[in-house]
């Protein structure tokens, strides 16, 4: 249960530096993205509009000098290309309008916007003036009244772009920022996922071998006969199972030992027992040997008494019918004997096979021990 929730804790705590680092790299992207959409539709725009207008501007002002030096300036097409510029400027102001995005931006569009109207009434100031006044009184009229005008215009629009030039680089410092503190908690983020894994690696590291050499050592003392060897059971995964069929193993070794020693013991009671019965039986083979050796002595004298009475039953008929009887009586003995010599012989070899048969199980004995 310690090692399944040690390791549950571990792939936790990994999940959730790494479900961190997701979300800080998902909130810094949309940082960034929302910068990079505030330049794409709003900063770069007004600076592109606010450019137009001062270039507009310029091309007015610059067709407002060539309208005085033109000596036709009174025909159709010199006035129409000057109400053209203008009509371009005006468009080109308005256009700006719903780029305003801030207060200052719209005091400053307001000042433009102004300016321009300024300007363009200057101009047709000019236009009017030009049908009855010489070019010197309108050259002097450029000079004193509407190149203020245009500079008053070409500064508020210049003021115009450098608001929109700063609000940019704020917004791209701003980018820049959740770069940087994005890239920041990610090396940090890192590191910490990098130390928390090595540190879960080593552990698990140990969990495992520190088992597995117990175990191994273990099963060393099984493998060369010591089987004392103790077998620690830790833990409810699968090196646990092989711990616990390993212990299981030992047990059933111990307990086949301890049945093979019982039955040695049983074993050497029975050769014991085997032993003395066929010290019994030799006892008893010599005695049969013996009284086989008295019988054929005896059998060997009646014979020579059988001789004797045989040469002397011609001395007296009483001796000879007391010889025959003796005679046949010798005979019915010696048959007798050889009854139980022949009985002896198959006992004895009955009792040579027993031997002989205790014998190759005491070898047989022998080799289980």
């Amino acid at each position: 249960p310690y090692t399944t929730l040690f390791r549950s804790l571990s792939f936790g705590i990994i999940c959730l530096l790494l479900v961190g680092l997701g979300g800080t790299e998902l909130y810094k992207m949309s940082a960034i993205n929302t910068s990079v959409v505030d330049l794409q539709t709003n900063w770069l725009p007004s600076v592109r509009q606010a450019s137009k207008i001062e270039a507009a501007g310029l091309l007015y002002r610059l067709d407002a000098r060539r309208f005085v030096m033109d000596d036709d300036r009174q025909s159709a097409a010199s006035r129409e290309k000057l109400n053209t510029l203008k009509a371009t400027l005006t468009q080109i102001s308005d256009a700006y309008a719903p780029l305003v995005s801030s207060p200052e931006e719209g005091d400053k569009y307001k000042q433009v916007s102004r300016n321009v109207a300024a300007y363009e009434a200057k101009i047709d100031e000019l236009m009017e003036l030009s049908r009855t006044k010489p070019v010197a009184e309108l050259t002097v009229f450029i000079r004193d009244v509407t190149s203020p005008s245009a500079k008053a215009l070409q500064a508020s629009v210049d003021d115009l772009i450098r608001l929109n030039e700063e609000g940019a680089e704020l917004t791209g410092q701003s980018a820049r920022n959740s770069f940087e503190s994005g890239l920041t908690l990610t090396i940090i983020f890192v590191v910490v996922a990098v130390i928390i894994t090595i540190l879960v690696a080593t552990a698990f590291t140990r969990s495992i071998t520190v088992p597995v050499l117990a175990l191994l050592g273990a099963t060393k003392q099984i493998a060369a006969g010591d089987l004392r060897a103790a077998v620690d059971v830790t833990g409810s995964d699968e090196l646990t199972d092989l711990q616990t069929a390993t212990a299981a193993m030992l047990l059933s070794l111990k307990t086949t030992i301890q049945h093979i020693s019982d039955s040695s013991n049983q074993l050497a009671s029975a050769a014991e027992e085997m032993s003395a019965i066929t010290k019994e039986s030799t006892a008893g083979i010599q005695q049969q040997n013996m009284e086989t050796e008295q019988a054929a002595t005896a059998v060997n004298e009646m014979t020579a008494a059988v001789e004797e009475v045989a040469r002397n039953a011609v001395s007296a008929s009483h001796s000879t019918q007391a010889s025959e009887r003796s005679a046949q009586t010798g005979q019915e003995r010696v048959r007798q004997t050889i009854g139980s010599i022949e009985k002896l012989n198959s006992s004895v070899d009955q009792t040579s096979t027993e031997v002989e048969d205790l014998a190759r199980q005491a070898q047989d004995i022998a080799k289980v021990l």
